[in-house]
């Protein structure tokens, strides 16, 4: 069960129940496959609006490939959520992609991509929102320093359209770069 309540409206709440089965497939040593999927029941209230209750597919399924100095991995879900920011219930449908490439024992490539597409389950609640979508992209490049000691230097954009939001109307686009530098402190336990 998911019970998401919006802090700006208590009022709105939104209750999912999923039962989902799940299996995986290795195609070969370096490719699997996982599926995922069931029925979903939700129920979404708003007062003075009716309650609305609907039983929906949800449904998940991701592929993995991993070579020794390369590995990729896909997924696709589609499921029905109360969304953060937005009152009601949402059907939600995401892509995501990424893929790291180790291009010596030291250095590190990587990028990813995601997509997400909200359309709205609950439209006759009053504070309902149409939904919208995110496509958001990252690459980075991170350097292992020493054992410890490791630097990423990446770059994201990230691009979102929700026409009844003017926050985002107005700015839809964002970057961000950044660097970071991390320093693993290690012990064994028992000393």
């Amino acid at each position: 069960m998911n019970a998401q309540a919006n802090p700006a409206n208590t009022q709105t709440q939104v209750q999912t129940h999923t039962l989902l089965a799940f299996y995986t497939v290795y195609l070969k040593p370096t490719l699997s496959l996982s599926l995922s999927g069931g029925p979903q029941y939700t129920n979404a209230t708003q007062p003075p609006s009716q309650p609305t209750n609907s039983t929906t597919p949800s449904v998940m399924a991701s592929i993995g490939w991993q070579r020794s100095h390369t590995n990729f991995v896909a997924s696709y879900s589609r499921t029905v959520t109360g969304n953060s920011g937005l009152l009601g219930a949402y059907n939600s449908y995401s892509a995501i992609a990424s893929v790291r490439w180790q291009i010596t024992r030291t250095w590190t490539a990587g990028a990813g991509a995601n997509y997400s597409n909200s359309t709205n389950a609950t439209p006759s609640f009053s504070s309902s929102n149409p939904g919208g979508e995110t496509i958001s992209g990252t690459v980075s490049v991170q350097h292992s320093m020493s054992d410890h000691l490791n630097m990423e230097l990446g770059y994201a954009h990230l691009h979102q359209s929700y026409s009844d939001i003017a926050v985002i109307s107005t700015a839809p686009d964002s970057n961000r770069e950044y660097i970071s530098i991390s320093y693993r402190l290690t012990r064994p336990l028992g000393r």
